[in-house]
């Protein structure tokens, strides 16, 4: 009775076991040693051509319905070696599986065979071929956009970026990508605003637009950028992801630093023929109007009155050298004859001295013994630089002494003027609204040089400008 109750035992696992094989709908093979068959689930028929009477005869013979599946070398192979293989295989109908290879170990641990599963792996495949599809087409439309485009992870490491961004940034992906976005282009993207901002993205799900900020290249060209950042979630990996896009608003900034510095230009203009016009009224109208009235009275004073009339004589001689004195001032300051006369080098000197008549302030200059050879439109614009050095110095520096420099750096014409003053402002020297201070870059800027303005570090401004000499 103990016995029998064993069997009904045994033969009710065996019927659960069978059942739950059944079940699961997965293609299994067990094979003994000698590698015939010793059992398999219904599946197995839609991957090899198995009946039950094939149950004690070897799979040498059979043929899966595989692409480069060779039952019999794949199960000696795990049987020689006792490391279960796995890998994906396709089909002959373009079916994909995921072929498993393990040894069969018996109770007591010992092999007595191998198990051989093929697990349809066919919507697994669809669903990562449409994913891959999808990732292409989205990375197609990353790149085409011409605006450059960067995703971060949640520590700000860049995860991948276009190829506008490498190219405008002059970065290649392996050198940026892992690396932490404030620390590539020599952490010009360290910004403590931009870092808060990027902060709320992920956990507050908080998106910003129009962040601006000014880039600087190597070549000194600085750029305005705007920046917006949004919440993207990467299912592919799993996480949340920020997605930063960059817009290049240079040309527009500079449109509208134009624009204002026209408008700047004309309100010059206009006070400057105001002035002139006051000059001409006051000074040389009122001299002319008197020498007219001594003029009348001269054959009077002549007929009656010699001494008289060479004392009248001598007076009208002082007026008109007055006169001649002032229309000498207003044409100089319309433009100093000599610096078409005598070169850029007097004229230079020629002003800092008068500069320092005027304000007291104490003017040191370096210039070169001889005249840098350059065409007249050059050596006019660093005349009106280094007017308008003297004159923002003049209004803001405090300072009591300049040092002047003009001196030739190979292909190239460098004028530095440094001051002792109280410094300049970061903010002031590319704020639109230092229209001094763009002037000077427009000038350098339209002969094919640049003007840098920068505070010194204990005290005081330097300015350097530099432009071809042809």
């Amino acid at each position: 009775a103990e016995l029998h109750g064993k069997i009904e035992e045994l033969s009710s696992t065996t019927a659960d076991i069978r059942n739950l094989l059944d079940s699961t709908k997965v293609a299994t093979l067990f094979m003994d040693l000698q590698l015939c068959v010793k059992r398999f689930t219904p599946e197995v028929t839609k991957v090899i051509n198995l009946i039950d009477t094939d149950i004690g005869r070897s799979v040498s013979p059979f043929k899966t319905h595989m692409a480069d599946v060779d039952l019999a070398h794949e199960a000696q192979a795990v049987l020689h070696t006792l490391v279960p293989q796995e890998r994906e295989v396709r089909s002959l109908d373009g079916g994909w599986f995921l072929l498993r290879v393990t040894p069969y170990r018996a109770t007591d641990n010992v092999i007595d065979g191998v198990v051989v599963t093929f697990i349809d792996i066919g919507e697994v495949k669809r669903l990562e071929l449409a994913a891959e599809r999808a990732r292409d087409f989205a990375e197609g439309i990353v790149e085409t956009v011409r605006e450059p485009l960067i995703v971060l992870d949640r520590d700000f490491n860049i995860v991948s970026a276009n190829q506008s961004f490498y190219r405008r940034f002059n970065l290649a992906p392996q050198a940026a990508e892992g690396r932490s976005l404030f620390s590539v282009n020599e952490q010009q993207w360290n910004v403590p605003e931009l870092r808060v901002l990027l902060e709320k993205v992920l956990p507050e799900n908080q998106m910003f637009e129009g962040f601006t900020l000014e880039h600087n290249f190597p070549d000194r060209r600085r750029i305005t950028l705007l920046l917006n950042a949004r919440r993207i979630h990467r299912g592919d990996i799993g996480t949340d992801t920020i997605l930063l896009a960059i817009e290049d608003v240079t040309d527009r900034e500079r449109r509208a630093e134009l624009g204002a510095l026209a408008a700047r230009l004309r309100t010059v203009r206009e006070e400057e023929r105001t002035r002139l016009a006051r000059e001409i009224h006051d000074e040389l109208s009122g001299s002319l109007t008197a020498l007219k009235m001594d003029v009348s009275l001269l054959p009077d004073r002549a007929a009656n009155n010699p001494a008289a009339f060479s004392e009248k004589l001598a007076s009208m001689t002082q007026l008109i050298d007055t006169t001649l004195a002032h229309v000498q001032t207003i044409v100089t300051e319309l433009r100093p004859v000599i610096l078409d006369k005598l070169g850029l080098i007097a004229a230079i000197e020629w002003q800092a001295s008068q500069f320092q008549e005027r304000s007291g302030v104490v003017c040191e200059t370096h210039l070169p013994a001889e005249e840098i050879a350059m065409d007249p439109d050059r050596a006019t614009a660093v005349f009106r630089v280094f007017q308008e050095s003297l004159t923002n110095i003049a209004r803001h520096a405090n300072a009591s002494r300049i040092v002047i420099e003009l001196r030739r750096d190979a292909e190239h014409v460098v004028l530095a003027v440094r001051d002792n003053g109280k410094g300049i402002d970061e903010q002031r020297i590319y704020a639109h609204n230092s229209l001094g201070l763009l002037g000077m870059r427009e000038r350098a800027l339209s002969l094919g040089g640049a003007v840098e303005v920068r505070a010194l570090p204990r005290a005081g401004t330097l300015m350097t400008m530099k432009i071809p000499v042809r």
